[in-house]
């Protein structure tokens, strides 16, 4: 009876591969490229109770003061997909972008007070894509979603006399959403692969500052433009 279920189950996997596409294959792949970040839109969480990014010029009346400039960071990436047809296949992919800044200046009453932060991102993605058929190569469009973790070192608010505040690093967890478009490039033993990605990897924040018995902190959006050259093979 063992045997006979042994020979059933050998059978099912037969038919089933015997059914898979002749396209069918498992596929691996790693990439690197530039990771270019939009506006940060970064603020105090509770401005009129606890924010320090202030701006205007009349100090009974501040306004909330917005940072947006994150420098780039290189991405690197790896991942293990599937081709279920010649036209459609999938991906699971992790890839890291260590070297985010922000890095901005507000002029606060007169004085130029500048805030500096590094910012490490991770990303876990669940991916479809559409290729299609043009001579030679093989334009693709595709979309995922899955998992950020962002994370930000301590935030220097920096008055350039001598004095500086320090706001402590924190991690957040996101939804992260992607959007595709490139171009494979068959060759002897892979697929030379040019991407162009949008990445949305949801918020990064800050935690609190011992000056003046703060107690708020800050947060921003980490999205970016992506150009990539990979391999899959």
């Amino acid at each position: 009876m063992r045997n006979m279920k042994r020979i059933c189950t050998i059978a099912v996997l037969l038919c089933l591969t015997a059914a898979a596409p002749a396209q069918a294959q498992m596929y691996w792949r790693i990439d690197a490229g530039l990771s270019l970040p939009n506006k940060a839109d970064f603020k105090d969480n509770d401005f009129y109770n606890s924010g320090v990014m202030w701006t205007g010029s009349d100090p009974f009346n501040p306004q909330p003061g917005t940072l947006n400039n994150i420098d780039g960071s290189i991405v690197f990436g790896a991942g293990v997909g599937y081709r279920f047809t010649s036209r459609l296949r999938g991906d699971v992919t992790f890839a890291y972008r260590p070297l985010y800044t922000l890095d901005d200046t507000l002029n606060e009453f007169g004085l130029d007070v500048s805030y500096r932060a590094d910012i490490t991102s991770m990303t876990l993605m669940a991916n479809a894509y559409y290729d299609f058929t043009a001579g030679g190569v093989r334009p693709y469009i595709g979309a995922g979603i899955g998992w950020a973790q962002n994370k930000t070192e301590a935030l220097i608010q920096d008055f350039r006399l001598g004095f500086h505040n320090t706001f402590s690093g924190a991690t957040k967890d996101n939804t992260a959403f992607a959007l595709m478009a490139g171009v494979g490039i068959p060759y002897s033993s892979g697929t030379l692969d040019i991407g162009l990605r949008y990445m949305d990897m949801g918020k990064f924040e800050t935690g609190t500052s011992a000056a003046f018995g703060i107690t708020g902190g800050q947060t921003g959006k980490l999205s970016a433009y992506e150009l990539t050259l990979g391999f899959r093979f």
